[in-house]
């Protein structure tokens, strides 16, 4: 049985993000990611950790990330729900 993210250790945590979203960039969907990296994990959760890693790769600029997110949010229908580091639209 996949075992909740959040409840795994930090660097193991670390790990399974990376196989997340390497599986996800190999085409596979977030459920087949997420179990063959043997977690379990919202699909919010998925692709926003999709999204943060090419953000982390340096993306020409912040809002090319902001269009993004919000076109993977319509895409899945998924409402936006404001946090405090975001960046201001």
């Amino acid at each position: 049985m996949a075992t909740p993210l959040m409840e795994l250790p930090r660097e193991v945590r670390r790990m399974d993000k990376a196989r997340l979203v390497a599986g996800m960039n190999e085409g596979l969907s977030w459920r087949e990611a997420a179990a063959a990296a043997d977690i379990t994990v919202r699909e919010d959760t998925a692709y926003r950790l999709r999204t943060s890693v090419l953000l982390n790769r340096g993306l020409p600029s912040a809002w090319q990330a902001l269009y993004l997110e919000q076109e993977i949010e319509r895409f899945l229908g998924i409402t936006d729900k404001p946090v405090a580091s975001e960046l201001r639209k």
